[in-house]
C-alpha cells in the first residue's frame, strides 16, 4: 500500500528530527576514527605521489643539465659552434617546457611562459599545427 509507505517515511523522519532515534556514544566515536583513518590514508598517498612526481622532475633537471654541460664541452669550436651549443641548450629547455605542458596535460603553449620567450615563430607554428 503506498499511503502506508509514504506514512512509514513520515514516521522515520518525525522520530530523526526529534531525537528518537538513539545511538550511543560509541557509534560517533566509530565513525569519527574510521572517516579520520581514511582522511590521514588518503592524506599520505596524495603527499607521497607528490614527491614521486618531484623526483622525477629533478631528475628530468639533472639530466637535461648534464646534457647541456655534454653540449657546451663536446662541441668543436668552430664558426657556427657558438650558435650550435646556444640552439642545443634552447631545444633542451624547449623539451622541458613541452614536457610539463603533457604531464599537466595542456595543449596551450601560451600557459608556459618558458616556451613563449624560447620558441621561434616557426617553431611554434610547427607544434600548434
Amino acid at each position: 500500500n503506498p499511503v502506508s509507505n509514504s506514512q512509514a517515511d513520515i514516521d522515520a523522519a518525525k522520530l530523526i528530527v526529534n531525537g528518537g532515534i538513539r545511538t550511543s556514544l560509541a557509534f560517533y566515536s566509530l565513525l569519527g576514527l574510521a572517516l579520520g583513518f581514511l582522511l590521514v590514508f588518503r592524506s599520505n598517498l596524495s603527499y607521497g605521489r607528490y614527491w614521486d612526481g618531484r623526483g622525477f622532475v629533478g631528475s628530468l633537471v639533472k639530466a637535461a643539465r648534464n646534457f647541456g654541460r655534454q653540449v657546451i664541452y663536446d662541441i668543436e669550436d668552430g664558426p657556427e659552434s657558438g650558435r650550435l651549443r646556444h640552439d642545443v641548450i634552447r631545444l633542451v629547455n624547449v623539451m622541458f617546457g613541452i614536457t610539463m605542458l603533457h604531464v599537466r596535460r595542456e595543449t596551450d603553449l601560451s600557459r608556459c611562459p618558458r616556451l613563449q620567450f624560447l620558441l621561434k615563430p616557426e617553431e611554434k607554428a610547427l607544434l600548434t599545427s
